[in-house]
């Protein structure tokens, strides 16, 4: 197989419609940019966030070279992201500070703090890749240009990390699974269904409840409607792909697999992946429906993946599930990153489509 990374940037383009009550495939289709149709460099397995500025901050990673990156790329997007594919020059490229660490990220998350007005990138790293036993937590205020550490209780790779607020004084970080190092050995990772809930204001971590799957290279979205989080796929403890996925509420501190009513059975993943992403799509007024949509990854041949997939949950409070197909990228990708832009736009940026990443 081919062994090269993506450069490339593409759009899928959604929309909220009343009729449907929920969100739908405008076109179906996606859309090359078609001014800087690359990033600087190929990367994969770096960090995107996209700011409320329509700023997408790009950091870390790996090149096509096998070499830690440390720096932050800034991509600008316009106002009007509907027009994207009819602009000519609809990104513009920056490098920003050199970020403090120079390892793959392990997991990341963006939160906006609203009492402070402040927007926050948050990343689970080692403290760098000579040292993957002193696990960090990198806070980035994106607000201050400022970057801040603090230790985590324990060293984690291919984690998944939601940031959530309640209110100025509880503000947490819930980091999900991944392959925990329990010894302090560099090459003793096991994968773990272990959850913990980092308090942001009090700088400490306490266990909370496990998901009922082991899972690392999974994906996870929060929502702020069900104030629940959702983790999809990933490797289980066999180091198997599994199709499971699974909801947790956060008020009860209680996980619960995702059900399939109709056959009375785990409701699973068209693709079960590993290493893709998923997005949440959610709308701020009373529509009864969300929308997770899952991409690239890889399957379980360990092929890079371009299937695309929706998890919809039409009766958010009574938790009625439906699966549906996207169009799928045009090129197959693990280790990417997206990010959705007014619900309707996702960008599918970087990734890997070498013949193993596991």
């Amino acid at each position: 197989m081919l062994q090269c990374f993506i450069w490339t940037v593409f759009v899928l383009f959604f929309s909220f419609s009343s009729a449907q009550q929920g969100f739908g495939v405008i076109n179906n289709d996606w859309h090359v940019s078609l001014a800087n149709q690359s990033l600087t460099q190929a990367l994969k397995s770096f960090v995107s966030v996209l700011t409320r500025n329509r700023t997408i901050l790009i950091v870390g990673g790996q090149n096509d070279k096998n070499v830690y990156q440390d720096g932050m790329l800034s991509m600008n997007l316009p106002t009007d992201v509907s027009n994207i594919t009819r602009q000519a020059h609809f990104i513009s490229m920056s490098t920003s500070a050199i970020i403090p660490f120079g390892s793959n990220p392990h997991g990341y998350t963006y939160g906006i703090d609203p009492w402070a007005n402040e927007e926050w990138l948050y990343i689970v790293s080692p403290k760098s890749s000579y040292n993957a036993t002193q696990q960090r937590l990198w806070q980035y205020s994106i607000t201050n240009n400022v970057w801040s550490s603090r230790t985590l209780s324990k060293p984690r790779r291919n984690t998944c990390v939601v940031y959530v607020a309640f209110s100025q004084q509880q503000q947490y970080l819930y980091i999900i699974g991944g392959a925990i190092n329990d010894n302090n050995a560099n090459d003793e990772w096991t994968i773990s269904n272990e959850m913990e809930r980092y308090d942001l204001k009090k700088q400490k971590s306490e266990r909370m409840s496990a998901m009922n799957v082991a899972r690392s290279g999974h994906s996870c979205v929060y929502s702020t409607k069900q104030k629940a989080i959702y983790v999809l796929s990933g490797l289980d403890k066999s180091q198997n792909l599994t199709a499971t996925m699974e909801r947790y509420d956060i008020e009860g501190d209680e996980w619960s697999t995702v059900w399939n009513t109709t056959a009375q059975a785990p409701l699973a993943m068209y693709n079960p992946r590993a290493l893709h992403a998923s997005v949440l799509l959610e709308s701020n007024d009373t529509a009864d429906q969300i929308d997770i949509v899952s991409v690239g990854g890889r399957g379980p041949h360990d092929e890079p993946l371009s299937a695309v997939e929706i998890l919809s949950i039409v009766a958010v409070h009574n938790q009625s599930y439906v699966r549906s197909h996207a169009s799928s990228l045009q090129f197959p990708r693990s280790s990417l990153a997206v990010v959705s832009q007014a619900n309707y736009a996702i960008f599918a940026l970087g990734g890997s489509n070498t013949s193993s990443e596991y």
